[in-house]
């Protein structure tokens, strides 16, 4: 994924780390449908390798994703965009098995 189409997932300043819970419902739901195809591409991958958050029965659920890998997978595309101001000539991805790992 181009580093220009995950800057556009959030719009908010990189300097004030942004809760999924605050974004507005076109970037929610954009970062949902990206988190969709992180799981299609690499959950089975994070899965096999321990590296999803734990899941209780008493887990928030939107939209079939826990409020918890939204706020994870939602950090770690902040941290791609904050690398990728900083690094121009770099490609970064939150699209890797790690991605859930932030918190």
């Amino acid at each position: 994924m181009k580093a220009s189409v995950v800057i556009t997932l959030v719009t908010s300043a990189i300097a004030a780390r942004q809760s999924y819970e605050s974004l507005s419902k076109t970037d929610a739901t954009a970062l949902e449908h990206e988190l969709d195809k992180w799981k299609a591409l690499y959950g089975p991958i994070a899965q096999a390798n321990g590296l999803l958050p734990p899941v209780t029965v008493d887990s928030a659920r939107i939209n079939g994703h826990t409020v918890e890998e939204l706020q994870r997978f939602h950090d770690t595309v902040q941290d791609v965009q904050e690398a990728a101001l900083a690094n121009p000539d770099a490609q970064f991805s939150p699209f890797n098995q790690f991605a859930l790992l932030t918190n």
